[in-house]
């Protein structure tokens, strides 16, 4: 299916105890370019470690949400929240 449907936006595959993380990571920012929306609850064979990148790399933004329903959120970038205060002190003590 994801090889037959590169212009997809919406998939649900609520309930697929067979599904594993293999056909979902690498290169479904590729193969689904127009992914918006992925749901995987009850899914239970598909690693949480393979969402978030997941999310991070699908260029149009993707609603993924996991086993148990959570929506996955990808990983703070460097610079970002918290960080990003202490990289500008760290740079401006650098610059004075």
């Amino acid at each position: 299916m994801i090889r037959g449907c590169p212009l997809l936006e919406t998939l649900e595959l609520l309930g697929l105890v067979k599904l594993t993380s293999g056909p979902l990571s690498d290169d479904l920012h590729l193969r689904l370019p127009r992914l918006t929306w992925l749901d995987l609850q009850q899914c239970p064979n598909v690693d949480d470690e393979t969402l978030a990148p997941l999310v991070e790399k699908q260029p149009r933004g993707l609603h993924l949400i996991s086993y148990y329903g959570e929506v996955v959120c990808p990983q703070p970038k460097k610079g970002a929240g918290g960080d990003e205060s202490k990289e500008i002190s760290d740079t401006s003590i650098l610059i004075q």
